[in-house]
């Protein structure tokens, strides 16, 4: 497959009527710098020090560089250690980047209205020679009414080290039909392709209809990232969104605040007169037997899809 450079939309970054003119045209937006690199390097730092004490780097290169530690299984290691997982999603300082004045700035400008920031997020750690992620719409597995999801690498991320790639324009063609839980979408012969290197403090911003994957990590270095997702606060969000997420091992947020040096970024969305709704699991469709049976047959993409989604 051959892959367009992303539309840079830095010099764009100030209007918000040419960045919603933009995001409708393409269905997504590239930005460099939105975030402070010093900030995205600090939270990355923090995070690999916690997944340093599990074993999950080479012991003969510095932490800093993210070298997975290749005498471990790599599809298991993530789920061997969720201890580190679940220390790794209630990090405070993760969860205030995602809320930086910069970002909601941002998208107050977009929906020119105030944004709401999704209490639940994904903490991605992408190990060397696991499948990537197919190709999928976000509305499937977030729900909703409306809302833009957010792609940081915590860390430069090259193209070879598994970075997001966009199907410019594909979210005009609405909610697609998927092989497996809203996972694997046909590519159509109208979409063009683009990616391209992502640095620390840069973002990609794509709308909850916009199919997108990641590319294989065929580096020998571990990829942090997280997705964000946001909203106009005036919309509905659905209940799925306002929990934490399964790697954080808590059920109720004060679990996810109990190790917190403050206060600042805890309950940010109950400032919100919020109108929640129930997921739509209309184009969700998970036939599990199917799934498991694939997977014990050797089929290593489903048994990465199912460590995922469970």
């Amino acid at each position: 497959m051959t892959y367009s450079p992303f539309r840079d939309s830095t010099e764009i970054l100030n209007s918000g009527d040419s960045l919603s003119e933009r995001l409708t045209e393409d269905g997504y937006l590239f930005i460099r710098g939105l975030i402070p690199r010093n900030d995205v390097l600090q939270v990355r730092s923090g995070l690999l020090n916690i997944a340093n004490e599990y074993g999950w780097f080479d012991k003969n290169s510095p932490v800093t560089e993210g070298v997975a530690n290749t005498s471990l299984d790599a599809t298991t290691l993530r789920s061997a250690t969720m201890a580190a997982v679940n220390r790794m999603w209630c990090d405070e300082e993760v969860h205030r980047l995602r809320i930086h004045p910069n970002v909601l700035s941002l998208f107050e400008r977009i929906f020119k209205e105030p944004a709401l920031t999704h209490p639940k997020f994904t903490l991605r750690h992408f190990f060397p020679n696991l499948s990537p992620t197919d190709s999928h719409q976000d509305h499937v597995h977030v729900g909703g009414v409306k809302f833009c999801s957010m792609w940081v690498p915590l860390g430069d991320c090259p193209v070879d080290q598994g970075v997001l790639a966009i199907a410019s324009k594909s979210h005009k063609e609405g909610v697609l039909k998927a092989k497996f839980a809203g996972m694997g979408i046909i590519d159509h012969p109208s979409w063009e392709w683009v990616t391209g290197t992502v640095n620390a403090g840069d973002v990609l911003i794509f709308t909850n209809t916009t199919v997108h994957k990641s590319l294989p990590n065929l580096t020998n270095k571990i990829r942090l990232s997280f997705d964000g997702r946001y909203q106009p606060a005036s919309l509905p969000i659905a209940n799925v969104s306002v929990i934490p997420a399964a790697d954080s091992g808590c059920v109720e947020w004060e679990d996810v605040y109990k190790n917190w040096s403050s206060t600042s970024g805890q309950y940010y969305w109950k400032q919100f007169n919020l109108e929640v709704m129930g997921l739509d699991a209309m184009h969700y469709e998970v036939d599990y037997p199917v799934a498991f049976g694939r997977a014990k047959a050797g089929d290593n993409a489903m048994r990465d899809m199912l460590l995922r989604l469970i």
